[in-house]
């Protein structure tokens, strides 16, 4: 799998945003607590008029019973009486899981949406910045329309890739988080001012290291920054029905037998399919 530097235009940002949500600490850094996703999930595809997608759109797990789930976590926590508290709380979900215990479709009490934009160092100079007037329109349009239909919370991701890096043993690494802190400074006056003031919309900055040998999920440096928390959103009259809409197409997928649900709105196949943690964003098409 190449470097998110070295995709087309067309498609860096879908590889940043897979990369983004493939890889743990990065996805929990910016969604604590969310952990089902579609990603770039078009407003067609879910069944409202106007054009255009979001990015990344999550929300919230849910088991079927949590009295049967418990049931599960004692009997685990006396086989694992050894093991490390974390691994007690994570197999037991992941069997209950397995066996058909998660609620779908999901509940949609609370859902977060991210507009995602990438960006690349070239020589000094970040390339691809969207920054021109026109484009700043843009994209305070498109956060302002995934807060008009009242979602819980709104940022926007600026991701910046960089070339991997070189060098021996821990050095590369080195390199590649110095590389990372180098080209935000370099980026610092393009994303000073990307959320229009007022908004409720959050804003993240991801400026991510790489390390030859292995793409950024596998070997990146580096993690999304915080430059603005978004805040809590007012629900809209458009809201119920947004709700409505992705209950309907969540409920057509079959049960997820996993904690983690990834799914994409898939060019390829013109389908909704999920993807896995450490799969090719090229090549995880079900067709």
């Amino acid at each position: 799998m190449s470097y998110i530097i070295d995709q087309d235009n067309k498609e860096r940002e879908s590889v940043a945003i897979h990369r983004l949500l493939t890889t743990m600490p990065l996805r929990t850094q910016v969604f604590p607590g969310v952990s089902w996703f579609i990603m770039e999930l078009r407003f067609s595809t879910l069944g409202l008029d106007e054009a255009g997608e979001i990015d990344i759109i999550g929300g919230r797990p849910n088991l079927t019973d949590m009295d049967a789930y418990r049931a599960v976590h004692e009997e685990e926590a006396l086989q694992r009486r050894d093991a490390a508290p974390g691994v007690v709380d994570i197999m037991p979900r992941r069997r209950f899981v397995e066996g058909g215990g998660l609620t779908w479709p999901p509940p949609t009490d609370l859902l977060v949406g991210v507009e995602v934009k990438c960006a690349y160092e070239n020589d000094g100079t970040i390339k691809s910045a969207k920054s021109s007037a026109g484009k700043l329109r843009d994209l305070h349009k498109q956060l302002q329309r995934d807060l008009d239909l009242g979602l819980d919370l709104v940022s926007l991701l600026d991701i910046i890739a960089n070339q991997p890096a070189t060098g021996d043993g821990s050095d590369a690494w080195w390199n590649a988080s110095s590389k990372a802190f180098s080209t935000l400074a370099t980026a610092h006056p393009i994303l000073a001012n990307r959320v229009p003031e007022g908004s409720r919309a959050g804003h993240w900055v991801w400026s991510v290291g790489a390390v030859v040998g292995g793409h950024e999920g596998m070997r990146g440096a580096g993690a999304p920054m915080c430059v603005r928390r978004p805040a809590p959103n007012s629900h809209t009259p458009k809201r119920a029905r947004l709700e409505e809409l992705l209950t309907q197409l969540l409920s057509s997928l079959p049960r997820p037998r996993m904690p983690l649900v990834l799914l994409k709105d898939c060019r390829r196949c013109r389908r909704i399919h999920p993807f896995s943690e450490g799969s090719d964003p090229n090549h995880d098409c079900l067709t």
